[in-house]
């Protein structure tokens, strides 16, 4: 998997407005933080959603192998550099996916905007 396939997931997770969220990486259905590699996890923010979508395609949980200190294995940088991708497309400053994602006048149509435009570049 490349950072462009891991972007490409994740937009499919975000991509109905009621599995996006703000202010966590997940939430289950109740509006609750939970991991985003938790069966209860229905809503993400974006980076969330690059971690579900890592879950999903490899079957590596990210948080229990950050605290394996595994975390140095290259198929991890995939997720950093999936990040960096998608903060590179911010509109606004600070280029930060997190910082964008949860600003308080972006929309869920505004995040997918900045999904989409890392993947068009990255074709």
């Amino acid at each position: 998997m490349n950072e462009l396939e891991l972007i490409a997931a994740a937009r499919v997770v975000i991509e109905q407005e009621k599995n996006w969220s703000k202010g966590r990486y997940a939430r289950n259905k109740e509006a609750w933080p939970v991991s985003p590699c938790s069966d209860e996890a229905f809503c993400f923010c974006s980076t969330g959603a690059l971690r579900r979508a890592f879950f999903v395609i490899t079957g590596i949980k990210f948080t229990e192998a950050y605290l394996a200190e595994s975390v140095q294995d290259k198929e991890f940088d995939v997720i950093e550099n999936a990040f960096d991708i998608l903060s590179s497309f911010v509109p606004t400053e600070p280029k930060n996916i997190i910082v964008y994602n949860d600003h308080k006048n972006t929309a869920h149509s505004d995040v997918l905007k900045v999904f989409d435009l890392a993947i068009e570049a990255g074709r």
